[in-house]
């Protein structure tokens, strides 16, 4: 879980983080928390250049800190998985698919090769969900057979959070949809965290893929505006890319104002984004003109 900036307050939360850190004396945990705090901000302001190297030095002090070979018993390629990592973060913020794509396929690569014993949990859940959003049907479904193997030779249930990233798989690649639905929800209520909206752009996206515009703005909305003491680091910036969704959406539907203020809070929270970013930001006040002229001819 990470900090939830109070009315955007970015500037105040790293002012505090570095007065905190100017102190001296913290673990390196304390060190990895910053760093998670700083990349949430960052990616919340559409800086994702500037996130992938506080992305690359947190990543690099988890692994000093936890034996993940063990937690994954192979040894896998750490600078493979934390690429993958970061591109999954990066990817639906520019709605570039390219590198997530290339550093998948790296990473896949080195998981055929290895020795997973049969006895091991692998990171199959998570790679079968990566799998789905790169429109890969039959590795996601591989994948998902290898996960799913082992939790019925163990006899456990899945995890809240394999359970929810099973389910994306199953909405993805032409399974039951409602039934994926009620398994996203019923993992997020398992964590506590579906009231405040978290995993609900994921439902909406669903909804909006197989035509139901108004469910889907009820998801994105619980989605934006809901979120308090639960939040993912990758939520940062896809709160503000769900609400430039939600103003298309309002906009279609004639709600020029709710598509204004959506536009609007994406524009200005993304001012500062990265350049390849800023033709979203320049469309979104190019929408607010042209809504703001229709409004004017109206009245």
């Amino acid at each position: 879980m990470y900090l939830s900036f109070a009315d955007d307050d970015f500037e105040g939360t790293l002012v505090w983080l570095d007065s905190v850190e100017s102190r001296g004396g913290g673990t390196v945990y304390d060190r990895i928390q910053s760093i998670d705090e700083r990349i949430s901000i960052q990616l919340a302001q559409g800086q994702i250049d500037e996130s992938a190297e506080l992305f690359r030095e947190m990543n690099g002090l988890q692994r000093n800190r936890i034996d993940w070979s063990q937690m994954n018993r192979s040894r896998l390629a750490d600078s493979l998985f934390m690429e993958l990592d970061l591109e999954f973060e990066r990817a639906p913020l520019t709605g570039d698919f390219s590198k997530m794509r290339t550093a998948f396929d790296a990473y896949t690569a080195e998981l055929d090769k290895a020795d997973i014993p049969d006895d091991a949990h692998g990171p199959y859940n998570w790679i079968a969900m990566l799998a789905s959003f790169l429109g890969e049907t039959e590795k996601a479904l591989e994948y998902r057979a290898l996960h799913n193997a082992y939790h019925q030779r163990e006899g456990d249930d899945v995890e809240a959070f394999g359970r929810i990233h099973d389910a994306i798989v199953e909405a993805k690649t032409g399974g039951d949809i409602d039934f994926a639905l009620a398994e996203i929800q019923a993992g997020a209520e398992n964590i506590g965290c579906y009231s405040e909206g978290c995993w609900q752009n994921v439902m909406g996206e669903i909804e909006e893929s197989r035509g139901n515009r108004e469910k889907a703005m009820e998801h994105y909305m619980a989605y934006t505006d809901g979120f308090r003491l639960f939040k993912l680091r990758m939520d940062e910036g896809t709160i503000a890319t769900t609400n430039f969704r939600l103003g298309a959406l309002n906009e279609e539907l004639g709600n020029l104002d709710e598509a204004i203020r959506r536009y609007t809070y994406f524009a200005d929270r993304w001012n500062d984004a990265d350049a390849d970013l800023q033709p979203q930001v320049a469309e979104a006040r190019r929408r607010i003109g042209v809504l703001l002229d229709r409004k004017a001819q109206e009245n």
